[in-house]
């Protein structure tokens, strides 16, 4: 079942959704995405190990603190 709402939109937006032949699945895709993109992140759920290894991995990390987190994880695997 399929609803008719009206929603203002911009003039970008409107030009984008003229080349589209479906407009309205167009919109029903996007807005799913969005959404799924959307949800709320809490730093609480996350494993902290795995946070530390991450930032420890990334390239361009000052070497001081690639040193300080090597540390930590060591740290923290002997305790």
């Amino acid at each position: 079942m399929r609803i008719t709402r009206a929603y203002t939109i911009t003039p970008e937006v409107k030009r984008i959704l003229d080349t589209k032949p479906n407009k309205s699945e167009y919109i029903c895709r996007a807005v799913r995405k969005l959404h799924t993109q959307e949800e709320e992140i809490y730093a609480y759920e996350f494993d902290t190990r795995k946070l530390v290894i991450a930032l420890k991995n990334r390239e361009e990390l000052w070497p001081h603190l690639r040193r300080e987190l090597e540390e930590y994880l060591r740290s923290e695997f002997t305790s």
